[in-house]
């Protein structure tokens, strides 16, 4: 596009000169080249380990048991108040949901798994037998069952549909975690 501009000087007794001045004017789209990636999520099936004497994941100890035919295992977790403080980044102040992560954390350790399924834990203070025999001022019982994460595929449309209309709530009442399953509306 072009553009004629005439500019003009009016002298009062003399001649009249004439500029004339071209002007061009563009105009364009600037975009950047931004580099994104899009992932599809990653989904996979969780595999609950089943007990069989001997394996590896199963053993057993007086802190730590699993029952034969569910495979339900439950550990006892022995902790001293300076083990606590330690967890739970404070000298005075208990971080309860940490120190149970801490004994969900080596519960899974210890029996080899990458998930525990239906977990219960419960933090207390030790009783009396439990100080004096273990030197102990806390317990963290964790009990479930050992899981494996198998079969990793990319979500198909399926799976992501089942995914949305299938939200899971937790609700805490009186220390327990009631899963819901709350159903999505066509």
């Amino acid at each position: 596009m072009a553009v004629v501009a005439t500019v003009g000087a009016i002298g009062v007794a003399s001649a009249q000169k004439t500029t004339t001045v071209e002007v061009t004017a563009t105009e364009a789209r600037s975009t950047d080249a931004v580099a994104s990636v899009h992932a599809r999520p990653l989904i996979c099936d969780v595999s609950m380990k089943v007990y069989t004497a001997g394996a590896s994941w199963c053993k057993e100890s007086e802190f730590n048991t699993i029952d034969k035919k569910t495979s339900r295992f439950t550990d006892y977790w022995f902790l001293t108040a300076s083990d606590v403080q330690a967890i739970s980044n404070s000298s005075n102040t208990i971080n309860v949901d940490e120190v149970k992560r801490y004994g969900q954390f080596r519960s899974q350790q210890y029996h080899q798994c990458d998930v525990i399924i239906a977990p219960i834990l419960n933090f207390r203070s030790a009783s009396k037998d439990e100080k004096q025999l273990r030197g102990a001022d806390f317990v963290v019982i964790v009990s479930g069952y050992a899981g494996d994460f198998i079969n990793f595929k990319n979500a198909t449309e399926e799976d992501l549909r089942l995914i949305e209309k299938n939200k899971t709530l937790t609700d805490y009442r009186g220390g327990e975690a009631i899963q819901t399953t709350v159903k999505g509306r066509n």
